[in-house]
């Protein structure tokens, strides 16, 4: 059962890995300092950009533990 799970897990880490087309940090910070018009569409991705490293960075660090 315990293989099932793990294959299920290892399966929707592997299709919902936002880090496999990630762009450059730094690339993406000059491109908000040069006046990125952060409305609509453009904000939420921002949004949940950032609360996806905050779980990221939080599980990394329970990993840890």
């Amino acid at each position: 059962m315990k293989k099932i799970l793990q294959a299920i897990r290892d399966f929707i880490a592997d299709r919902f890995n936002l880090n496999e087309d990630r762009a450059d940090e730094q690339q993406i910070i000059e491109a908000i300092r040069k006046d990125v018009n952060f409305k609509g569409t453009n904000l939420w991705t921002l949004i949940f950009a950032i609360f996806k490293r905050i779980q990221s960075d939080t599980i990394k660090i329970l990993v840890e533990y």
